[in-house]
């Protein structure tokens, strides 16, 4: 697809010649087809009548009814945008890895609540009755999660996780009592961060995004990797063919597309940006051509193959490029197209999606996916952009 791109370009503007990992973990699956799991599109019902198996959190929140672990309410619902509650999220661990006597005229979770400080995931003098239906803060599922990975499923903690403390822009912000727990959830993937590097622990989560951390306390097979803020999992964000999911590639050009800028500087233009880190079998791409309304050359940028040198740019870190423009305002229009590729996959089919934007459609982005499915329009402010 890059060839097929630039091949434009120079035709146009004549510008670029499953294992777990600990002793009792339990296995789940999301079927045989994973690259399909997050976005299924058989026909199948719905297990609940609030959701859609094409919801995001659908496949997690299906593997965790399956084993026993979560159901939904008496009138058939599951809520997935409800927080989830203390006893809630303490009665789904115990489902999952234990049994309780649920034979209680107190409270409907006092026998799991009984069981979870029994097998050491709740403290003797933590959880009391006021608080089980309380909404649950990410720093207490974490401090639940991480004990039941060691005392229950017999997982080894991580020996150093200074580094991945380290990434955690409001550490000082956590409970005193629970930093070891959120330091050992995060560097095992299993509750990541927020997109702006924080892990705010003081939040709460909903029902449906607590599914997934469940699934991964539970099956390390698809536990995140955190990369410039992006939960990334080889299971789930790989399709079968090698390419990144859609929405996963999305989340990277986000990103490559936040940074990129066009603007003057002591009276010559430029353009620059930053390439978010990617896992390891992808690499970034860009592309960037110029037709002017003058004679003046016009320019191109790219990550890819180009015969002249000053217009190749690394698909890593920074760059920054002087362009050869005199006035924006002798640009008849710039096209930019972002990517991520698979590397062993030839440019023609090396990625499940790409952006492409167009000065000629002002203020709109366009998601283009190869997958067969349609592409999407988006609303940008384009002075984000072109700061001239």
């Amino acid at each position: 697809m890059m060839k097929r791109f630039i091949t434009a370009a120079v035709s146009a503007c004549m510008l670029l010649a499953s294992t777990t990992a600990f002793a009792n973990g339990i296995t789940l699956s999301l079927g045989a087809d994973t690259s399909q799991a997050i976005a299924q599109t058989n026909s199948q019902s719905a297990i609940f009548s609030d959701t859609n198996i094409n919801d995001w959190y659908y496949p997690h929140m299906e593997m965790l009814v399956e084993k026993g672990g979560i159901n939904g309410y008496t009138d058939g619902t599951f809520k997935p945008n409800n927080t989830i509650t203390n006893a809630e999220f303490v009665k789904i661990i115990i489902g999952l890895v234990s049994e309780a006597d649920t034979n209680t005229s107190d409270h409907w979770a006092e026998g799991y609540i009984q069981k979870a400080k029994a097998l050491g995931i709740v403290d003797a003098d933590e959880l009391v009755k006021a608080d089980y239906d309380e909404p649950i803060r990410r720093q207490s599922m974490a401090k639940y999660a991480a004990r039941t990975m060691n005392k229950v499923l017999g997982e080894t903690p991580t020996a150093d996780t200074s580094t991945y403390i380290s990434e955690i822009k409001d550490w000082s912000d956590v409970c005193e009592n629970c930093k070891e727990y959120v330091a050992e959830v995060y560097s095992k993937g299993v509750i990541c961060g927020m997109p702006d590097g924080t892990f705010s622990g003081g939040s709460f989560t909903t029902r449906a995004e607590a599914t997934t951390m469940l699934v991964r306390m539970i099956d390390a097979n698809y536990r995140v990797e955190m990369y410039n803020g992006v939960a990334f999992n080889q299971t789930t964000d790989v399709m079968t063919d090698g390419k990144m999911t859609v929405e996963k590639s999305k989340n990277f050009m986000d990103i490559t597309l936040k940074n990129l800028k066009f603007y003057e500087e002591n009276g010559k233009y430029y353009v620059s940006g930053t390439f978010p880190e990617l896992p390891q079998g992808y690499e970034n791409w860009l592309m960037i051509t110029s037709q002017s309304k003058l004679n003046e050359p016009s320019f191109g940028l790219t990550t890819g193959f180009t015969m002249i040198e000053e217009n190749k740019i690394p698909n890593t870190g920074s760059f920054k490029k002087e362009l050869t423009l005199s006035n924006p305002d002798n640009l008849d229009f710039v096209v930019i197209r972002i990517g991520v590729d698979a590397i062993d996959k030839a440019d023609s089919d090396a990625q499940s999606a790409y952006y492409n934007i167009s000065t000629a459609h002002q203020n709109e982005i366009t998601l283009v996916k190869e997958t067969g499915e349609e592409s999407v329009k988006y609303e940008y402010d384009f002075s984000k952009l072109f700061q001239w």
